[in-house]
C-alpha cells in the first residue's frame, strides 16, 4: 500500500521535538491553503475537536511523507448573553494523508475529559496570577508554548508557584504551574500574553499505569531502541561549567566567582586565603573556556548551515525565497558573534586576568582591593558578553528550526531541506549550557 488518508476532526496538529520546540499547526493560520506539507519525524499528535481526544500516529524511520488536508472554512457559533452570534472562523484539519514508504503506520486514540486544552491569553492576564477553567485529568508532564525572547518556547507546568533565572533575560516569575487541582498562569513583559496557549502532554510524570502517554505508544509501536534515539535523553542534559563540581565555587560564573573573591579582599585575607582565591580563579577560567567552546560550536554550526543552504540553492532554484529566508536567520548567529566579539575578548586575555588576580595574593597591600575591583569589572564584562551571545544564538537556532518547519508547508519540495535544517539544529542544540534559553526547564 502506498499510503492512506486518516479522516478525523483535528483542531491542531503537533509534531513533537524532544530537543527543540514542538511544531504546532493551526489550520486557522492558513486561510488561503488547502494542504500543509509537514516535515515529519516519527510521531504526530492530532488534538481532536472537543478537547477530549488525542490521535497518536507513529511510524518507523524511512522516506515517509505527511500532509495535512484542511477542510472548508466554518464559522463557530458564539453565544453571548443568550444570543447566538456568528463567531470567529474555525477551521479544522480534515485528514492526515500519509505516504508510508511501504512501512507500517501505528494509530492510537487517547481519551479523557480535558485531555488537551486551549487557553486564550488575554491582555488582562498581565502581571497577575490567573486561575484558568481547566483541570488536568491525571498527572503527567503537561506542557505549553509561550513567547520568551521573541521565540515560541516550551514550558513545563510546575507543581507550585516560583520564579526562575535565565541568562540575559534575568529573573522572573515562572509562568505556568499547578496548585492542587487548579491551573495558574502568570504572564509578564518577559513572557507576554500573546495568542493562544495549548496545554497537552507527551511524557509521563506520576501518571497512573492505566493511562498511556504518546511516548508510551511510541515505545510500544517502534520499540525502545528506536525511541531512545528519538527521545535523546542524554542530549537533554545540561553541560556543566563547574570545574570541581560541588567542591568548587557554587556560582562558577564570572559574576559569582568575583563576588566570592571580593569578600576575601574586603576582609584583607587575600594572603591567608591564597589557595581559596587561586582555586576560585581557576574555576572562573574553566567556566570561560567552556563558554568559548559552546560559542565556537554555534559558529561552526552556522557556517556549515550557510554552506549547506548555498548548495541547496544551486540545486533547487525554485526554492530560493525559502532558502534565502533560512540563510538570513543562520547569518544572525554569525552577526551576533561579530557584534560581541570585542567584548568577549580572548582566552589569552582570560589567562592574563587570572595571572593578575592571583598575583594580588602574594603580599598585603592597601591597593589590593581597588586593583581587584578593577579586575573584577573586566571579568564580569567579558563573562556578561559571553552569556549574552550564548543565550541569543541558542534562541536564533531554535527560531531557525521552527521557521524551517513552518516555512515549508506550502512547498512540498522544500520539506526535505526543512528536515535537514531541523536535524542540524537539533544536533547543535544538544547538551545546552546553563545560560542558554532552554525550552524545557
Amino acid at each position: 500500500m502506498k499510503g492512506m488518508s486518516l479522516l478525523s476532526p483535528i483542531e491542531y496538529g503537533v509534531m513533537p521535538d524532544f530537543i527543540s520546540d514542538d511544531l504546532i499547526f493551526d489550520p486557522g493560520k492558513y486561510p488561503s491553503m488547502t494542504t500543509l506539507y509537514i516535515p515529519s519525524d516519527n510521531l504526530f499528535l492530532g488534538l481532536l475537536k472537543g478537547q477530549n481526544n488525542i490521535l497518536v500516529i507513529t511510524w518507523p524511520k524511512g522516506k515517509q511523507q505527511m500532509k495535512l488536508v484542511l477542510d472548508n472554512k466554518q464559522r463557530a457559533p458564539l453565544e453571548v448573553d443568550g444570543l447566538l452570534l456568528t463567531g470567529r472562523e474555525l477551521r479544522l484539519i480534515e485528514s492526515v494523508d500519509f505516504d508510508n514508504d511501504g512501512k507500517s503506520i501505528y494509530l492510537a486514540l487517547l481519551d479523557a475529559p480535558g485531555i488537551w486544552h486551549k487557553e486564550e491569553l488575554k491582555p488582562s492576564y498581565l502581571e497577575k496570577d490567573v486561575a484558568i477553567n481547566w483541570k488536568r485529568p491525571f498527572p503527567a508532564k503537561w506542557i505549553t508554548q509561550l513567547y520568551e525572547a521573541g521565540v515560541k518556547t516550551t514550558f513545563r507546568f510546575r507543581e507550585s508557584k516560583g520564579n526562575i533565572w535565565r541568562g540575559v533575560i534575568g529573573r522572573y516569575d515562572y509562568p505556568v504551574w499547578f496548585s492542587g487541582e487548579n491551573t495558574f498562569y502568570r504572564l509578564s513583559k518577559k513572557i507576554p500574553p500573546k495568542g493562544d496557549s495549548l496545554i497537552y502532554f507527551l511524557e509521563r510524570k506520576g501518571t497512573p499505569v492505566s493511562v498511556s502517554t504518546p511516548v508510551d505508544i511510541m515505545k510500544e509501536t517502534l520499540g525502545r531502541q528506536a525511541c531512545e534515539a528519538i527521545l535523546d535523553l542524554p542530549g537533554r542534559k545540561l553541560r556543566s561549567h563547574h570545574r570541581r563540581g560541588g567542591a568548587g565555587t557554587r556560582r562558577a560564573a564570572t559574576c559569582g566567582c568575583t563576588e566570592a573573591i571580593q569578600v576575601v579582599f574586603e576582609a584583607g585575607e587575600e594572603v591567608e586565603k591564597k589557595e581559596y582565591v587561586e582555586g576560585t580563579v581557576d574555576d572562573m577560567v574553566y567556566f570561560v573556556r567552556r563558554h568559548v567552546e559552546r560559542i565556537n560550536e554555534y559558529q561552526d554550526f552556522a557556517n556549515n548551515m550557510v554552506e549547506f543552504l548555498n548548495l541547496a540553492r544551486k540545486s533547487a532554484a525554485d526554492l530560493k525565497p525559502f532558502i534565502d529566508s533560512m540563510e538570513t536567520i543562520a547569518q544572525e548567529i554569525l552577526r551576533e558573534y561579530g557584534r560581541q566579539k570585542e567584548n568577549m575578548k580572548t582566552l589569552e586575555y582570560t589567562d592574563e586576568l587570572a595571572r593578575k588576580t592571583k598575583a594580588l595574593t602574594q603580599k598585603k597591600d592597601p591597593q589590593n582591593l581597588p586593583t581587584f575591583l578593577d579586575l573584577s569589572e573586566k571579568w564580569r564584562a567579558m563573562g556578561g558578553a559571553q552569556d549574552s551571545v550564548i543565550a541569543q544564538v541558542h534562541s536564533i537556532t531554535r527560531k531557525l528550526s521552527q521557521k524551517a518547519g513552518y516555512g515549508c508547508v506550502n512547498q512540498p519540495r522544500a520539506v526535505e531541506i526543512a528536515q535537514e535544517i531541523r536535524r542540524r539544529c537539533r544536533r547543535c542544540l544538544r547538551n545546552p549550557d546553563g545560560y542558554e534559553i532552554w525550552p524545557d526547564y
